[in-house]
């Protein structure tokens, strides 16, 4: 049961807050409407879990179709992308991906390993202490080895307010060594959101209270929608370079997503996943269909 005694005895053990602390913690975490929405949809398990919460919340996906056709039907494939809001980017890719094949799953904090639902579908990370551990990073390996997605946000944190902009922290690189060990293709994804004020406050005053306002900030989001952008499939033989550093390769894919953020023509040459007749036909379908992500058209 995701509560906020359970996060504070697995992430911060030590932690002693006041009552009144605590309560205001629980309504920041959205405890009780949490336990509501599991004890309503106990039935729902991973991926169907993911589309019940978007639709409760009713957040949908500015995404057009065609981004949809990059991602390929089959075979290992590394997602990297910015992580501007916190557990609803997680949710959003894997929504999105989830239209085309169901074999993925995502890289996330240590957290959010207590949404019980939802649990299947993530690898958990330590990003308050810096470790991962051996078992998380087995699981990465088994989820490409056996040719599924796995979804990275190499900054490891939600971005932060910078002088110019909301831009992702520092990006790490254990993405580009497992997708290197499986000559995995890139598929780098853009979302278009940021937090909120109070937010971007608490990163100037803690390092832990930014992580505890994750779930207020995706509730605040409800009625909205999410644009997320997926730029051209990047094949192994374009992004390795065995003449490079693993620090130097990731700091080239995130000039890349950062020029698909701007319009411009990435730093990698690509390839573009074309969707047979039927397979486009079925997403445009599920685009359009009731509490369905809605497909804009393109902005030239």
């Amino acid at each position: 049961m995701f509560s906020l005694d359970n996060v504070l005895d697995d992430l911060w053990p030590q932690a002693r807050p006041a009552p009144w602390q605590k309560k205001l913690l629980k309504k920041l975490f959205y405890e009780e409407e949490f336990q509501q929405f599991a004890d309503r949809h106990r039935h729902l398990k991973g991926l169907d879990t993911v589309e019940q919460v978007l639709e409760y919340l009713n957040i949908r996906c500015a995404i057009p179709a065609h981004d949809l056709e990059q991602i390929p039907e089959y075979g290992p494939l590394v997602i990297i992308a910015n992580h501007p809001t916190g557990t609803l980017d997680g949710l959003a890719l894997l929504y999105a991906v989830s239209r085309v094949r169901r074999d993925v799953k995502v890289v996330t904090n240590r957290m959010l390993t207590h949404l019980e639902p939802l649990s299947s579908l993530f690898i958990p990370v330590d990003n308050i202490h810096g470790r991962t551990a051996k078992a998380a990073l087995q699981q990465m390996d088994q989820q490409l080895q056996a040719g599924g997605v796995l979804i990275f946000f190499p900054a490891g944190e939600v971005s932060r307010l910078t002088r110019r902009g909301i831009r992702d922290k520092k990006w790490h690189s254990g993405f580009i060594k497992l997708a290197a060990k499986y000559r995995a293709p890139l598929l780098p994804a853009w979302i278009n959101a940021r937090n909120s004020a109070l937010f971007y406050a608490s990163t100037l005053v803690s390092d832990n209270l930014p992580l505890l306002l994750l779930m207020q900030q995706m509730f605040r989001r409800r009625n909205s929608s999410l644009p997320v952008r997926i730029g051209q499939q990047i094949p192994w033989s374009s992004w390795f370079d065995a003449q490079s550093s693993a620090r130097e390769l990731t700091g080239r894919c995130y000039q890349h997503l950062e020029q698909l953020r701007k319009g411009l023509p990435g730093r990698f040459k690509t390839e573009s996943a074309i969707a047979r007749p039927e397979d486009r036909a079925l997403l445009k379908r599920e685009l359009h269909r009731p509490n369905a992500w809605a497909a804009p058209p393109m902005v030239k």
